[in-house]
């Protein structure tokens, strides 16, 4: 419950939250798992073996006597998923400068 009302009270949206217990085979379910809350549908924790296969951050816990894996990942689709939309707008953005000193250029001729 603790920890529950924590994550609900300072995570961000787009992540979703993983403890494994530390010696814990890859194919382990999680000891808890905080689901997204910009997820329209039920989300179902992962396996550690698939996420470390893709995009995520982890770091071990260490609570008393007790070590934890803790793994943050981005919801499918979200936006801290890798994609172009980026290097799209710097590059119009850079075509754009161009036009426009060149057009300065030829008309201060």
């Amino acid at each position: 419950m603790l920890i529950e009302t924590i994550l609900t009270a300072t995570t961000p949206g787009q992540l979703e939250l993983y403890f494994f217990a530390t010696g814990s085979g890859a194919d382990a379910s999680p000891l808890y798992f905080h689901p997204s809350r910009r997820q329209t549908t039920a989300a179902e924790p992962l396996s550690l073996e698939t996420l470390n296969a893709g995009l995520h951050w982890s770091n071990e816990l260490k609570v008393g006597d007790a070590t934890w894996r803790f793994v943050a990942a981005p919801i499918p689709g979200g936006p801290g998923m890798a994609s172009h939309v980026g290097s799209w707008l710097v590059l119009a953005g850079c075509f754009l400068i161009t036009l426009v000193v060149s057009a300065y250029v030829w008309s201060s001729r």
